[in-house]
């Protein structure tokens, strides 16, 4: 029983990890694929860089979407690149500050 239990909290911490493995962090606050651009910017202000790379279609192809880049930092030797499709994000990249 004890066993159970123990490989629980370990895949609990596990996944827990992983989660916020790639998730975009400003102060206390954690961001991830599927957060509204609004949310980002009340809490983490301004991006250093902020440009629209490109448009899309929505899934019923009815309506344009925005592809915007917003780069934050350096913060640690890193910039952190946050790509949002129509005002959602889905994509986060760390990039080394040279």
């Amino acid at each position: 029983m004890k066993r159970i239990f123990c490989i629980s909290i370990i895949l609990t911490l596990l996944i827990s990890t992983l989660n916020t493995a790639h998730a975009f962090t400003c102060g206390k606050k954690f961001f991830s694929k599927g957060d509204l651009s609004f949310q980002v910017l009340i809490d983490c202000g301004e991006p250093v860089i902020r440009e629209v790379i490109g448009y899309t279609l929505t899934p019923d192809q009815r309506r344009e979407m925005v592809i915007e880049r917003w780069v934050y930092g350096p913060v640690k030797g890193f910039y952190q690149v946050l790509i949002f499709e129509g005002g959602v994000l889905i994509k986060e990249e760390k990039i080394i500050n040279k």
